[in-house]
């Protein structure tokens, strides 16, 4: 029988709280959930601690700096993040035998940040959802995959959420399945040199200022992104 794969998952709210439970219903037959890290900027456990006690898998509630010794030993195969707010070093990713992989819910390089889903309100554009492996930028990795492209405008911020963290688990289910195929082709993102990360938290202020110009379709997106508050 073939060994399980070491998974480390990384995750945070809702969205992670949904990727955990799929993988415990989906892949535990062929992998061994060997660590879960939760959101590092909080000493309240949240929806994917509270799992991960429920499925008595160690983890942790803090920041990827702080348990690297911890990850060298468990050897782990590859990663998986579903919502991290922190940049992750190479000294953690470089650990992992196949990568980290991050699921991002916007069609990379475009939107490249820490806010993406704003931005693409914002901005009218269709979801698009891009698995790609981790280095040491800002959501620079190359890519494993992109989900097909899903229809948010007219939507309210209720259905965009529902539709976003669908996609994303849909994203992190295809992840998976390459992953356990051995079918991890890789392709690096294009103009990157040109289109640097602005899809921040910092610039949603810029972002959602109503100008003069704006048409009532515009404002009504931006009204809209105003809405959108982190996935608790």
């Amino acid at each position: 029988m073939k060994d399980k794969l070491k998974l480390v998952f990384i995750g945070h709210g809702r969205c992670g709280k949904l990727g955990l439970e799929t993988i415990r219903t989906k892949f535990l037959d062929k992998l061994d959930i060997v660590y879960i890290i939760d959101h590092p900027n909080s000493d309240v456990p949240g929806a994917v601690s509270k799992l991960a006690t429920e499925m008595n898998i160690p983890h942790y509630n803090g920041s990827t700096d702080n348990i690297r010794q911890t990850i060298a030993q468990l050897k782990p195969d590859f990663g998986i993040i579903m919502r991290h707010p922190q940049l992750i070093k190479p000294d953690f990713f470089n650990q992992f035998k196949l990568g980290v992989f991050n699921i991002h819910p916007s069609d990379l390089p475009k939107y490249r940040g820490d806010a993406p889903l704003e931005f693409t309100i914002v901005n009218g554009d269709p979801l698009i959802v891009t698995s790609f492996k981790i280095d040491e930028g800002m959501d620079t990795g190359d890519i494993l995959l992109k989900t097909k492209s899903v229809n948010i405008s007219g939507k309210d911020l209720g259905e965009v959420f529902s539709i976003t963290i669908n996609e994303t688990n849909r994203a992190m289910e295809q992840t998976i399945n390459k992953i356990l195929a051995g079918e991890i082709k890789l392709t690096p993102q294009a103009g990157l040199e040109i289109k640097p990360s602005t899809a921040l938290k910092e610039n949603i202020p810029e972002l959602l200022k109503i100008n003069s110009e704006d048409d009532s379709d515009l404002i009504h997106r931006k009204m809209l992104a105003k809405g959108d508050k982190n996935d608790k």
